[in-house]
């Protein structure tokens, strides 16, 4: 019987083997996939953590793999910055829905941008929240709705701000 413990190992596993990626490796099944590709079965047995509710960006219809890819998003006290591209305003009295539905939309967006995935497969795209001092109020806001978006998310908490998230002059 295949667990999720069995899953998250292989998944530890082919990440110590192929460190510095930003794409993890497993298959349904618990074994090691092709180094540098995400790969997570969908069918049988207990959904993994990393099964999407939903599908972002192309597939075809009969996708039954999702292929994961991690998305930077820094948070500082005023902005959210997804893969160092789209910028997104925050702490101007936007609503918690309308703050998780831009972010939302800026996560498609960069799902769109890597177009299609191989046969068979969907995109499961995946968090890496990088918290700057002050951006922990809006990383708290999202943390909660991102998990029911499908989404797995980590965060991890920095000193200083990014270059890329710094205000523009």
């Amino acid at each position: 019987m295949n667990d999720g413990h069995s899953r998250r190992q292989a998944s530890v596993d082919a990440n110590q083997s192929d460190a510095g990626s930003s794409r993890r490796q497993t298959k349904s099944g618990g074994g090691a996939a092709t180094p540098g590709f995400g790969v997570f079965g969908n069918s049988g047995g207990r959904p993994s953590r990393f099964a999407s509710l939903r599908r972002w960006g192309l597939s075809s219809p009969n996708a039954t793999i999702g292929f994961e890819r991690e998305i930077d998003v820094a948070v500082t006290t005023d902005r959210l910055v997804v893969r160092n591209k789209q910028t997104i305003r925050v702490g101007q009295g936007e609503t918690r829905d309308e703050l998780v539905k831009r972010l939302e939309t800026a996560i498609q967006r960069e799902v769109l941008s890597w177009g299609k995935p191989p046969d068979s497969f969907y995109w499961v795209p995946t968090l890496k929240f990088v918290i700057s001092p002050g951006g922990n109020r809006h990383y708290e806001r999202l943390a909660g709705r991102v998990k029911k978006l499908g989404l797995h998310a980590i965060a991890e908490h920095r000193l200083e701000t990014p270059p890329t998230a710094r205000k523009r002059r």
